[in-house]
């Protein structure tokens, strides 16, 4: 028997596939005697068999689960649709036994699947209940197929789970063309068996090939409808586009997304549904298809019936078909909320550094005026602002004006004077802030009925968003700090939290610097009030006051360099996670918990530098009075702040504790006697190069007095020198590490300021400094 395919034409001019068999026949002497030829239509099973290649290419990128598993129900592959679905990661999931996902009141259902699948058979879209990795029930169908090997043995089971909430709503719709298929096999199977049997005593190997024609036809037909159901209620919209960018077919998915009824959309131009502004990154997408054989993926904008936007990315893959058409399978994902998850971030990250800008100039700035000039420029250069600028309140005349600015000015500044005072007119940002004492928001300048006399100035340099933060000076607002944005809505609620912190920094730097000033000013006043009455003593007076400055100075360079210390790793962390969030973002595993996480994380790091700077500015606040403090708590502190230095140069420390005394004095005079002690200690031993350095500090009790011992291993003082030790400006440091004034102020606070006693001398190997008050 010879046959082949042919490609014919019909009268009409329409091709079909037909497939010719010519077989021989022979007489009683063996020769042969005539031929039978028959042709039959396969066209149909042609197209499905496009079709089954059409879906298995669907396939591939669904997000439907598909499982694979042994006959004794150990999970052997799972992919990504099945991780979406039930939650496990094929890395927790493979290997485990597949009741793992089953409620117990169905596992008898399963067993008598997997017996029928032993023997061959195959269970089509059964609907069950399964169980998440989170305890949670949910619906599937399932299909079950066996796994064959190449001898036939069946080893495994193939188990597709799809989730079918959406199916069901088309329910009726699909028992409908169920029915309508199986009226149509069964009016194809009348028709084989009929010509069957007319062929059936003539030609047995013609049987034989309808037979395996029938089978193959319904096996396209079951797989058909299970990849066409796959394909129309997958939650990915997918369309195919031709070389023109036309859309050939879409499913249902698709059709919803786009608010556009299915068959409107076949045969019209996806370019429609593309932003105007986005129309050649489309023309791109395709051109770079017609030149390449791989996958494309591009992002753009699209307008979606009624006119919204959305941001979208499109992932094309070419498929060619059997008569020679490519086409371009496109899977669109609505990336909107990503996308402004981004752009917020990037807002976070521009405010996060004009914050770390500011603290730095807040280091750096020694008068009011550089101070302001720094916030304005850093606010503009490193946050990306259009406009910032800082007005000033006057008292005489209750009126704000401005003092200093940065950026796209162009008068817009130049003639302001804006009422602090309550009336109509300072209904205005900047008024409210100052008056009020807060921050004051305005995400739609242009639209904001308190910002009118501003509105037309404001569009010309193109300014939508602002924000008026006010700052204090000793608690009452003194000024206000104005950014303008080019962006509408920029100002969300986490910036406020930014904001605000930022007022405290410069409120704090301008408490510092006024009280600098007041300091100088209290200091020149009474030098000139003494001047007169004391001539006599006006030396000594200056040398106290200039001991005492320079001890505060030399214990202020010793904090900044500790706090500089303890912000080296969070600031490390920091950058690390953002390196971080950038990677998973490449990598697709950039995930809504683990944003939220990481800005977490970054907050309450964030909040640790935070509480470091206020550790600082209260450990030098001068105390006005005596107060009861526990010399633990003190003890603790001060430790705190300078255990990084001892870190690095690994000296140990020790506290022993026998009581936890109180005592009635100035906690912070006492935290500096201690941090003179400390650092003496830490370069005694720095300068020893003792193979185990460690300094051990007692707290005790004696006779109604509270002891403080701080003892090293450094090897003691010279006994030339014992006495002299508390002398001003006696050190045995050189010249760039040590003033002298250290112990003299310390046992001046000790035994004058907190009527106690401090003594030193050489015990256990190095020196003890005694302190009892």
């Amino acid at each position: 028997m010879f046959e082949k395919e042919l490609i014919n034409k019909k009268t009409n001019g329409e091709l079909y596939y037909e497939l010719a068999s010519l077989s021989s026949f022979k007489d009683a002497s063996g020769s042969i005697s005539n031929f039978v030829a028959v042709k039959e239509d396969i066209t149909e099973r042609k197209r499905m068999e496009e079709r089954l290649q059409f879906l298995a290419s669907i396939v591939e990128s669904s997000d439907d689960a598909i499982i694979g598993e042994t006959l004794d129900g150990f999970i052997t592959s799972w992919n990504w649709g099945a991780e979406k679905i039930y939650g496990y990661t094929s890395e927790e999931i493979n290997g485990r036994h597949f009741s793992t996902l089953i409620p117990p009141d169905h596992l008898g259902e399963v067993m008598q699947i997997i017996t029928k699948i032993k023997s061959g058979g195959h269970v089509n879209s059964l609907e069950t209940v399964r169980m998440t990795k989170a305890g949670r029930q949910i619906h599937v169908s399932l299909t079950f197929s066996p796994i064959i090997d190449s001898t036939g043995k069946v080893t495994g089971v193939s188990v597709i789970a799809h989730d079918i909430t959406e199916r069901k709503k088309a329910e009726k719709a699909l028992q409908e063309s169920e029915e309508r298929l199986r009226r149509a096999h069964d009016e194809l199977e009348m028709r084989v068996a009929e010509r069957t049997a007319q062929l059936e005593k003539k030609q047995k190997e013609l049987e034989m090939q309808n037979r395996k024609l029938r089978e193959m036809h319904q096996e396209l037909e079951t797989s058909l409808d299970r990849y066409w159901d796959l394909y129309n209620f997958a939650p990915l919209s997918y369309v195919t586009l031709d070389d023109k960018g036309v859309i050939q077919d879409v499913n249902l998915t698709g059709a919803r997304l786009l608010g556009i009824d299915r068959n409107h959309l076949i045969g019209m131009p996806f370019i429609c549904c593309v932003n105007s502004g986005d129309t050649q990154t489309f023309l791109n997408h395709i051109q770079r298809h017609n030149h390449i054989e791989e996958e494309v993926v591009s992002e753009l904008g699209i307008t979606i019936q009624g006119g919204k936007t959305l941001q979208a990315q499109l992932y094309s893959v070419p498929v060619q078909y059997a008569t020679g058409q490519t086409v371009y399978r496109t899977a669109i994902t609505d990336i909107t909320k990503r996308k402004l998850t981004e752009e917020k971030l990037l807002r976070l990250n521009r405010l996060y550094a004009v914050l770390c800008e500011t603290n730095q100039a807040i280091v750096r700035s020694v008068d009011r005026e550089s101070l302001f000039h720094e916030i304005c420029r850093v606010t503009v250069e490193h946050g990306g602002f259009q406009l910032a600028w800082i007005g000033l309140l006057d008292e005489e005349s209750d009126v704000i004006k401005p003092v200093t600015w940065s950026g796209t000015n162009e008068g817009f500044i130049d003639d302001i004077r804006i009422p602090a005072k309550e009336e109509p007119k300072s209904t205005r940002p900047v008024g409210s802030a100052v008056r009020e004492g807060t921050i004051v928001i305005s995400n739609d300048l242009i639209n904001d009925t308190r910002a009118i006399p501003w509105q037309k100035e404001a569009m010309k340099r193109g300014f939508n968003s602002s924000a008026s933060i006010s700052f204090k000076l000793n608690g009452k607002a003194v000024g206000v700090l104005n950014i303008y944005s080019d962006e509408k809505d920029f100002f969300s609620w986490q910036f406020v939290e930014l904001l605000q912190q930022m007022a405290t920094d410069i409120s704090f730097a301008l408490d510092n610097i006024d009280r600098e000033a007041r300091r100088r000013k209290a200091e020149h006043s009474l030098r000139e009030e003494t001047a007169e009455r004391l001539r006599a003593m006006e030396a000594l007076r200056k040398k106290d006051q200039l001991l005492m400055q320079q001890n505060r100075q030399a214990a202020m360079g010793e904090m900044i360099g500790n706090i500089a210390h303890q912000w080296r790793q969070p600031l490390n962390t920091l950058g690390l996670m953002l390196q971080q969030m950038q990677v998973f973002y490449d990598v697709g595993k950039f995930s809504k918990d683990y944003f939220d996480d990481s800005v977490k994380k970054s907050m309450e790091i964030i909040r640790h530098m935070s509480q470091t700077i206020d550790d600082f500015r209260n450990f030098f606040k001068p105390d006005k009075e005596y107060v009861e403090f526990e010399v633990l708590e003190v003890v603790t502190k001060t430790l705190s702040l300078i255990e990084g230095s001892f870190n690095d140069q690994r000296i140990k420390i020790e506290v022993n504790l026998s009581d936890d005394p109180i005592i009635n004095g100035h906690p912070n005079e006492y935290a500096q006697v201690l941090l003179n002690i400390l650092v003496n200690a830490r370069d005694a031993l720095s300068e020893a190069k003792v193979a185990d350095p460690r300094v051990t500090i007692t707290i005790c009790r004696e006779n109604d007095k509270a002891v403080v011992t701080i003892n090293d291993n450094a090897g003691g003082v010279s006994e030339d020198i014992m006495d002299k030790i508390f002398d001003p400006y006696f050190t045995t440091k050189g010249p760039d590490k040590g003033t002298g004034v250290g112990l003299f102020m310390s046992k001046t606070i000790i035994e004058k300021n907190m009527k106690g006693r401090l003594t030193a001398r050489n015990f256990d190997g190095g020196a003890e400094f005694r302190i009892e008050v």
